[in-house]
C-alpha cells in the first residue's frame, strides 16, 4: 500500500490508496444502497458521520481487544497510547451504523480517513446480528 512517513515509525495511508480500498468493499454492494459499518470502540459514540439508523448488534469470530498502540489522538511518539481493534475469535457487541444511501460516497471518505489513515485495520464484511435482523456490515479488523 502506498503510503508516506510521518514521525517515529508513524505512516500515513495515501488519499489514493483509501479510496482503492473503498471502491473494492463497496463494489459488492448496490449502486443506491445503504451501507452498514460495524462500530465496537470509539465509532460507537463518535461516528464522525452522519448516520441514518443505530442498531445495537453482535458479530461472531472476533472480538475486542487493546492491541494497537498509536501516538495519534493519545500518547507519544515515545509513549503511545493503546486502542481497540477486533482480533479473530469469539464474538463482539457494539452498533451497527446505517449510512444513507444518498451519502455513502461523501460519508465513507470521512470513515475511511478516520478509521484507515495509517492502514493497520483490514475492513472486511462481517454478518451483524440485531434483534431486528442480521445485517451485512462493513468492520475495521486486525
Amino acid at each position: 500500500m502506498a503510503m508516506n512517513q510521518a514521525g517515529n515509525q508513524m505512516r500515513f495511508m495515501e488519499d489514493h490508496a483509501r479510496q482503492a480500498i473503498v471502491k473494492k468493499m463497496l463494489a459488492i454492494k448496490a449502486p443506491n444502497e445503504s451501507l452498514w459499518v460495524f462500530g465496537y470502540g470509539s465509532l460507537m459514540w463518535n461516528p464522525a458521520v452522519h448516520v441514518s439508523e443505530r442498531r445495537f448488534a453482535r458479530v461472531y469470530g472476533f472480538h475486542r481487544s487493546f492491541c494497537l498502540w498509536t501516538p495519534l489522538g493519545r500518547g507519544s511518539p515515545d509513549n503511545p497510547g493503546i486502542v481497540l481493534g477486533m482480533k479473530p475469535g469469539g464474538s463482539c457487541n457494539g452498533v451497527v451504523l446505517r449510512l444513507a444511501s444518498d451519502a455513502v460516497d461523501e460519508e465513507t471518505r470521512i470513515l475511511w480517513r478516520r478509521e484507515m489513515f495509517g492502514g493497520v485495520y483490514r475492513p472486511r464484511w462481517l454478518r451483524a446480528h440485531s434483534s431486528r435482523g442480521a445485517v451485512d456490515a462493513i468492520a475495521f479488523t486486525m
